[in-house]
């Protein structure tokens, strides 16, 4: 083989090899582009399906709270109306004694 005919040979296989890897390298950018625009739509449901799902979640959490508020409210009410009648049993009671302690050690007129 002579000089001429290796040079050429050697320009062709060089010219594949960098076309080759040219190509390759195309393809696989190609392909990465793909798949991140891929993943960056995924990425994008996913947050709204996470957004929908606290905003849900929100929603029971308030729902249940304002049950608990008005419960423990009620309860609240039931227990002060109580604590007014005791308050009222107690006066009547404090004034029986009173009476009773006047009496019994002198301090009552009648």
């Amino acid at each position: 083989m002579s000089e001429p005919i290796a040079w050429t040979a050697v320009g062709v296989l060089a010219a594949t090899l960098i076309g080759s890897m040219t190509f390759v390298l195309t393809s696989l950018q190609r392909n990465m582009t793909v798949q991140f625009t891929s993943l960056r739509a995924e990425l994008g449901s996913m947050r709204n399906e996470m957004n929908g799902r606290i905003d849900s979640l929100r929603g029971e959490m308030n729902g249940r709270i304002d049950g608990l508020r008005g419960e423990i409210t009620a309860r609240f009410e039931t227990v002060d109306t109580r604590l007014t009648g005791l308050d009222r049993r107690l006066d009547g009671l404090d004034r029986d004694v009173d009476a009773l302690t006047k009496h019994v050690f002198g301090a009552d007129p009648g």
